[in-house]
């Protein structure tokens, strides 16, 4: 292997993991936002957070990845199943031929 393809190679590594990162980093935003906006109280004023606002939070959180496991789960069923049909497509093209 040359130095170029091993470059090449550790910078499209480097792109997935960055990628990745972004995406970690987009959900946990997203937990933030959301949770922030439901359980905590504007007026409030007080550094620390009450109990209630604990609760929630905790509670949000939980909700909020348990249904963004579910839908990649979904999604990655969905996915499967379309490689599946592409694959069999492909392999009955060239059965044909």
């Amino acid at each position: 292997m040359s130095y170029f393809q091993t470059k090449e190679k550790y910078s499209q590594n480097q792109l997935d993991l960055d990628i990745k990162m972004t995406m970690v980093a987009n959900k946990l935003n997203g937990v933030l936002d959301a949770c922030k906006a439901k359980c905590m109280q504007e007026s409030n004023g007080e550094a620390l957070m009450n109990k209630g606002e604990i609760l929630c939070t905790d509670r949000c959180v939980s909700k909020y990845f348990a249904v963004l496991s579910i839908f990649e789960g979904k999604m990655q069923e969905r996915m499967t199943a379309q490689s599946e049909a592409a694959q069999q497509d492909q392999q009955q093209t060239q059965q044909q031929q």
